[in-house]
């Protein structure tokens, strides 16, 4: 299926260009040889939490603008399955061009659209930053993630890492 472009978006491949010119450009001033470069993606924690906030974003934006998905599909040039999967969190296939897509259809400059993106993420951070950082964490408390699984305990003096997704 072929996409229609949002008005104008100068195209999926001057984006793909535009963002590698960037991120060789970044990885230049950092000194950085491509094989390292490809290491550290690799071996990156990810953001498990960015298809949720992805779409808590496009869904707040399109409902400000009175949209439907299926105008947001329109006007993003995306299906409207990937319009729905995004705004329920499960769009962690999005590309690059996908979002910049999304901005465009949003009629968000793709900087203020990833900004928005950003600060959602950001509003966990403070809570979780603080239950890990903790220099020792009382025998007492315990977590588990549902009924069914096994409680995950803390011990004095121990850190342990918290994955919300």
């Amino acid at each position: 299926m072929s996409k229609k472009d949002p008005p104008d978006y100068p195209g999926d491949e001057a984006i793909k260009k535009a963002i590698g010119e960037a991120l060789r450009q970044l990885r230049l001033e950092r000194g950085l040889s491509i094989e390292e470069t490809e290491a550290i993606r690799k071996a990156g924690p990810g953001y498990p939490r960015l298809p949720r906030a992805l779409g808590i974003v496009v869904k707040r934006l399109r409902e400000q603008q009175k949209m439907s998905r299926a105008q947001l599909s329109s006007a993003s040039g995306l299906t409207l399955r990937f319009i729905i999967n995004v705004e329920r969190g499960k769009a962690d296939d999005a590309t690059v061009t996908d979002i910049v897509r999304l901005s465009f259809g949003l009629n968000q400059s793709a900087e203020d659209f990833v900004t928005q993106v950003v600060e959602v993420l950001e509003k966990a951070r403070p809570v979780l930053t603080t239950i890990v950082s903790r220099n020792s964490i009382p025998d007492s408390w315990t977590a588990s993630l549902h009924s069914s699984a096994p409680p995950l305990k803390a011990t004095a003096g121990r850190r342990f890492t918290l994955v919300i997704l």
